[in-house]
């Protein structure tokens, strides 16, 4: 005999009606995957505009894919220092869709790299 409550080790909790927070856990895998793509990201933005970006202070990603205008704003050159930038910038891109093969951003930054 096994009660609901009792010794319950499940990552993703069973409740009566199934998996009832099962969208809770997405939830945080989806934001633990994120914020490794934030860093990724913006190390790999960085070194695709080398030439004009010295500091990698801001968070590129954030800035646009919630201001569509930002773009239109800061025009980017997508120039970098050197060939090893361009190719350690396309790693790091290719990883992001290896961990999300829909970001479109990090798809769109990959062909710029190539």
């Amino acid at each position: 005999m096994t009660g609901n409550n009792e010794n319950n080790t499940s990552i993703i909790p069973i409740g009566s009606t199934g998996l009832s927070k099962a969208g809770n856990s997405i939830g945080i895998t989806k934001k633990i995957l994120f914020s490794r793509i934030v860093n990724i990201f913006n190390k790999a933005f960085c070194l695709l505009n080398s030439e004009n970006i010295k500091v990698c202070d801001k968070n590129y990603l954030l800035l646009l894919e919630s201001d569509l205008n930002h773009r239109k704003i800061n025009i980017y050159s997508y120039k970098a220092n050197s060939n090893k930038d361009y190719k350690d910038a396309l790693s790091l891109f290719l990883t992001i869709t290896e961990i999300d093969p829909t970001h479109y951003i990090s798809l769109e930054m990959t062909a710029t790299c190539k």
